[in-house]
């Protein structure tokens, strides 16, 4: 396993939070998380604007269930 820096890491993050990495990239980048507080802030960021963006769409996540069982069905 590589330690990544910070700018490794950080080049990785939008993936490492949408779970697009490979098992070795995501236990790099977090061992990296665990000591680097600014990383690890950077990514906490990306969390939060995430939950922002599905809070101001509430309806979207509604439509896209009901979109499935109307296919399955």
């Amino acid at each position: 396993m590589r330690v990544l820096n910070c700018a490794g890491a950080r080049r990785q993050l939008e993936a490492y939070h949408d779970e697009e990495l490979t098992i070795s990239q995501q236990i790099e980048v977090s061992a990296h998380l665990e000591w680097c507080d600014s990383c690890a802030e950077t990514l906490a960021g990306l969390r939060q604007l995430r939950a922002e963006v599905r809070s101001a769409a509430p309806g979207r996540a509604a439509e896209v269930v009901e979109a499935s069982i109307d296919v399955r069905a």
